[in-house]
This record gives structure tokens, sequence and C-alpha cells, in this order.
């Protein structure tokens, strides 16, 4: 999944402390709704959640995004 924000603007720094805040409880809101999923109730699933927060880190679309990953163990 990714969380956006909502105003286009390139890294984290350019985001309020608002922002950056109401993208995390977005991060968390999903982890929560993909925990809840009937398949999931019994599986060990943790997350990769990552911002690649620049060109040189690895950012290749100029909108300030969160990557939610889920993992499931084996």
């Amino acid at each position: 999944a990714l969380v956006v924000s909502r105003r286009q603007k390139t890294l984290l720094k350019d985001l309020t402390s608002e922002e950056r805040k109401e993208m995390m409880d977005l991060v968390e809101a999903y982890q929560e709704l993909w925990l809840d999923l009937p398949q999931n109730k019994d599986k060990s699933i943790h997350f990769s959640v990552y911002v690649n927060d620049g060109v040189i880190a690895g950012q290749t679309v100029p909108h300030c995004h969160i990557h939610v990953v889920p993992i499931e163990s084996e």
C-alpha cells in the first residue's frame, strides 16, 4: 500500500508535522485493517514501512509517500 500526502510535496520535511502525523496514522490504520482480515487472523505478519525521501534515497516519484508492505512469516 502507499500512503500519499494530500498536498503535493516532494519530501517529508516539506510537510507540516500534522500532515506527517496524519500519514503515520493512516499507516497504522492500514496495518490494523490488514491484520483484521479473516485470512490473516492466525498468521504472523509484520510490516516494512519506508520512505524513499529524495532522489539519492531512491525516490522516483516527486510526491511524498510511505510504502507499507505486509510480510508473512513462513
